[in-house]
C-alpha cells in the first residue's frame, strides 16, 4: 500500500511539472498562431490538473489516518490516486517530448510539425482531462 507521504512527493512534484508546461504551452501558442485552439486548451487541462493535484495534497495532509486504513474496506484511495499520478507524470512526459519539438525555430518546417503533431496533441489533452474528471469524482467520493 502507498503511504501517503509519497503520494504528496509526487503531488508537488507533478504540480511543478504541470504548471511548467503550461507556461511551456503558452510560449509555444505565441509562435504557432495558427492552431492556438489546441495549445490554449492544453494550456487548461494543466492547470486543472494542477488544481486537482493541490486538492489530493490539501487530503493528504489533512486525512493521512483515514487515507492509511482505507476506503469503504476494500478499496485503497492512496492506491488509487498513486495510479492517477503515475499517469499524470507519463501524459506529462509524453506531452514535454511533443513540446520540445517545436522550441527554438519557427520556421516552415516547424510548422508543418505541429500540424502534423495537432492529433497527438488532442489526444494528450483528452487524457489529462478524462483523468481530471476521474480524480475529480474520486475526490468527491472520498468526501462524502
Amino acid at each position: 500500500m502507498p503511504e501517503p507521504i509519497s503520494i504528496l512527493v509526487s503531488v508537488r512534484t507533478l504540480s511543478s511539472v504541470a504548471f511548467q508546461l503550461g507556461k511551456t504551452l503558452a510560449s509555444v501558442q505565441q509562435k504557432y498562431r495558427q492552431a492556438p485552439r489546441i495549445l490554449a486548451l492544453l494550456s487548461t487541462e494543466c492547470t486543472v490538473a494542477a488544481t486537482a493535484m493541490a486538492k489530493i495534497q490539501q487530503i493528504m495532509e489533512n486525512k493521512a489516518a483515514i487515507l492509511k486504513s482505507g476506503f469503504d474496506g476494500e478499496t485503497n484511495v492512496t492506491a488509487c490516486f498513486e495510479l492517477a499520478l503515475t499517469t499524470w507524470a507519463t501524459t506529462f512526459s509524453i506531452l514535454d517530448t511533443e513540446l520540445s519539438k517545436f522550441d527554438g525555430n519557427h520556421g516552415v518546417l516547424s510548422r508543418i510539425r505541429f500540424i502534423w503533431s495537432e492529433s497527438t496533441l488532442d489526444e494528450l489533452r483528452r487524457q489529462l482531462r478524462d483523468l481530471s474528471s476521474s480524480v475529480n469524482f474520486l475526490l468527491q467520493s472520498f468526501q462524502t
